[in-house]
């Protein structure tokens, strides 16, 4: 230490010793994070992605008790029966709704298919014609006549009569009321339709042309 000239004497913080540059390094243990203060639910968030997290290729990425916690519950059968096992009932059900269903319509058919000037109530028989005696609303009512029910009952030589003659025998002693009662209601099992959807008006000038043709009918 004596030998050595003034400069390389041994000083206080005179020699510093080369430092290494800074580098990034890789950690080795990661840290984990600290628990929470709350309850966790029992299903995970993310179950697809923390089914893929295999600890070493070729190992199963959980052990099979943990595997409803991580993908979740799978849906069973209620019983030891299969899932086809309820098609017999279904089908069952489905046709005893068709079946009711058929019924009902047959019902309320039967209840409109008998309907004929005989079964017309009071208030409908007790019905005045407006146009009665009434020349222009009996000509309208034969053009209505042959537009809409000469094709059934044409009474023309010749001619194929699907529907009976409207003649004094069929008309008979037929109010005026009851006879607007039957055209708009009409007689579904002898293959008269109901003529409701023509305006009432017309309805009356039709009535008017039948009784006009046939004057027993008042």
């Amino acid at each position: 230490m004596h030998g050595l000239p003034g400069e390389l004497r041994r000083r206080r913080r005179a020699v510093r010793r080369a430092r290494r540059p800074a580098r990034l390094r890789s950690a080795r243990h990661v840290p984990l994070p600290r628990p929470r203060h709350r309850v966790e639910p029992a299903q995970r968030p993310f179950p697809p992605s923390l089914a893929r997290l295999r600890p070493q290729p070729g190992e199963p990425s959980f052990p099979r008790p943990f595997g409803p916690l991580v993908r979740g519950p799978r849906p069973r059968p209620c019983g030891p029966r299969s899932a086809g096992a309820g098609q017999p009932v279904r089908r069952a059900l489905t046709i005893a709704g068709c079946g009711l269903a058929a019924c009902a319509a047959l019902a309320c058919l039967g209840t409109t298919a008998g309907v004929g000037p005989s079964r017309a109530p009071d208030a409908a028989r007790s019905l005045a014609n407006p146009f009665r005696d009434d020349a222009s609303a009996a000509a309208a009512g034969r053009k209505l006549f042959e537009r809409h029910c000469a094709h059934c009952h044409e009474t023309a030589p010749g001619a194929k009569r699907r529907a009976p003659a409207l003649d004094a025998a069929a008309l008979g002693n037929v109010s005026s009321g009851t006879l607007f009662w039957f055209v708009t209601n009409g007689n579904l099992r002898g293959g008269m339709p109901a003529w409701s959807r023509l305006p009432r008006a017309q309805r009356w000038q039709l009535v008017a042309y039948l009784q006009a043709s046939h004057p027993r009918g008042r």
